[in-house]
């Protein structure tokens, strides 16, 4: 769109002088308009430029200031004032007023026509706009060709900067650099920009307040040289897909860069458009293997060799699965979130992908799968087999540690994990798994950020049925007895001594470590339960039974609850 700064240096202005408004002078003329009597003003466009001869103002200061005003706010170009008829010279009230407004008050020769002023002056409005037509033709034409011939994003980026003549970075809308390509002009390596400089702090501190994502424009300096960016939001179906920076060390873009910039951003959103759908089927065709395979519905070995394979599932390897679930998912849900479900579905992305990277680093392979409020990963056996429960929690702890760190201070996860088992046999590891974490969470008086393996509670799982009524008589004539002597002489302690002294695998000294006690009063302490339940502490049926009293209590109390 031609300036009124570009149309100054045209023949049809030719000797033409903007005498006010400076400040103006790239103000778009997209249409001219002649003016002879006041109420024309009702009829002018925006960006229009109005040429007069000044008549009906010629003796009225305040009209001529009011005319001024009246352009201005209808977003008109300029005014163009033929002098030597009715105004000897322009009026220096409205050059002053035109400075203040910054809109442009030009002054025409009085050798000059007006009528062929507007003529000439609109040709060159046409072939100004001829031109921009026929660049966002040929800019077309090279980003169809490119995209008909299977053209990469890296592609589309380097086109790019062949029109725009300056370096091009595209990423999505979580900030994943997607391509880049660096202009030949730059005079600062485009890496180094990049590492100065973080793509979504400049979006953010440069978009006002909640405002839709729009062209933003900043600058920064690097290696002391100063650098202006610009970012355009990849727009879709009225969703943000990503965004185009514009890394300007030699200028800025102008209107023909922006019919370029457009067509990218076109292209690249269908681009991106395309990888999400076909992410979408990836991820629909893992979510309908996984809930199969956990589900317990893949039963042939050779069905799961030929579905498992492309999720990394080895049809001879042993499995342990490992579920991380979320503390408190339904009040995280309802009031962290307010029910809504997209924001869930990425804090759970954030926290498989923190998962995935732990894994990663520790060098090892494995499959994860995000399932309601639980991610799931699956541990190759093999790798853990000779000291795997000090490696899983190492890593169980590693991942925690991580998300609070990275994804939400406040959030706690549970993990829970279940027994070894063959590749066709996993939903067994997985309903272990899930059962350890039911029965771990339910144990813990404090806090649900707990590691729980199913070997540890076994137990507790097989006494989950149980009819407490039937056994009720046989605790409180053995530990109930103990717990009656331990409200009467506190320091006893009687319970705790016999739960510590199982928990540390019948080892006296070890017991009164942990206690905090001198070994002879513990001694003490295991004569006095002898005697209260007139038992045989060194019978190993008699230990499985008090052991078995112990779980079946807890169990019972936490069922209560």
């Amino acid at each position: 769109m031609l300036t009124v700064n570009e149309a100054l240096q045209t023949a049809a202005l030719a000797d033409c002088v903007l005498v006010g408004g400076l400040g103006g002078g790239n103000r778009p003329i997209e249409s001219l308009n002649q003016m002879d009597v006041p109420d024309v003003v009702d009829w002018v466009a925006p960006n229009q430029m109005i040429l007069t001869t000044g008549y009906f103002i010629r003796n009225n200061v305040n009209e001529q200031k009011q005319l001024l005003t009246d352009l201005n706010d209808r977003g008109c170009a300029g005014l163009a004032i033929k002098v030597k008829r009715f105004f000897r010279t322009i009026p220096q009230d409205m050059i002053d007023l035109a400075n203040q407004l910054q809109f442009p008050l030009i002054e025409i020769p009085a050798d000059k026509n007006i009528s062929i002023v507007m003529n000439e002056l609109m040709g060159e409005i046409v072939n100004k706009q001829a031109a921009l037509l026929k660049h966002a033709y040929d800019v077309h034409n090279c980003f169809t060709t490119a995209v008909l011939k299977g053209g990469t994003l890296q592609n589309i980026s380097d086109l790019l900067v062949s029109f725009v003549q300056n370096s091009v970075v595209i990423c999505d809308d979580s900030w994943n650099i997607l391509c880049q390509s660096q202009s030949k002009q730059s005079v600062i390596a485009l890496p180094t920009i990049l590492d100065e400089i973080n793509l979504e702090d400049f979006v953010k501190t440069t978009r006002a307040g909640d405002a839709q994502p729009g062209h933003q424009a900043s600058s920064a300096h690097v290696n002391g040289k100063h650098i202006a960016m610009e970012s355009f939001p990849v727009i879709h179906d009225m969703r943000l897909m990503g965004y185009i920076f514009i890394i300007n060390t030699m200028q800025t873009a102008g209107v023909s860069d922006r019919a370029a910039i457009e067509q990218a951003a076109m292209v690249v959103g269908l681009e991106l458009l395309k990888r999400k759908i076909q992410r979408e089927m990836q991820q629909n065709l893992r979510a309908d293997f996984f809930n199969d395979y956990l589900g317990g519905n893949i039963k042939s070995k050779a069905v799961l060799e030929r579905r498992g394979a492309q999720f990394g599932i080895n049809a001879d390897e042993k499995y342990l699965c490992l579920v991380f679930g979320i503390d408190h998912f339904n009040h995280i849900f309802l009031n962290t979130f307010s029910g809504n479900e997209t924001s869930v579905q990425k804090l759970k992305k954030e926290i498989t992908h923190i998962a995935d990277n732990v894994i990663e680093q520790a060098g090892l392979s494995i499959s994860s799968f995000s399932k309601s409020d639980q991610i799931v990963l699956l541990l190759p056996y093999s790798m853990f087999a000779a000291n795997a429960k000090d490696t899983i929690t190492e890593i169980v702890d590693s991942i925690k540690c991580e998300i609070k760190q990275s994804c939400a201070p406040w959030l706690t996860v549970s993990a829970g994990i279940g027994l070894a088992g063959s590749a066709i046999n996993v939903s067994k590891s997985y309903n272990s798994a899930l059962e350890a974490m039911r029965i771990g969470r339910g144990s813990s008086s404090v806090t649900r950020d707990g590691i729980y393996y199913f070997e540890d509670y076994i137990i507790e799982y097989l006494l989950a049925d149980a009819d407490w009524s039937k056994y009720e008589f046989l605790y409180k004539d053995t530990l109930g007895q103990l717990e009656d002597f331990d409200r009467k002489n506190a320091k006893m302690e009687l319970v705790k001594t016999l739960r510590t002294f199982f928990d540390n695998g019948f080892n006296l000294s070890n017991t009164a470590q942990i206690l905090y006690i001198h070994r002879n009063t513990l001694t003490y302490r295991m004569d006095k339960i002898r005697e209260i339940i007139n038992l045989d502490l060194a019978n190993n049926n008699v230990r499985m039974f008090l052991l078995l009293m112990m779980k079946m209590k807890k169990v019972m109390d936490n069922r209560e609850t």
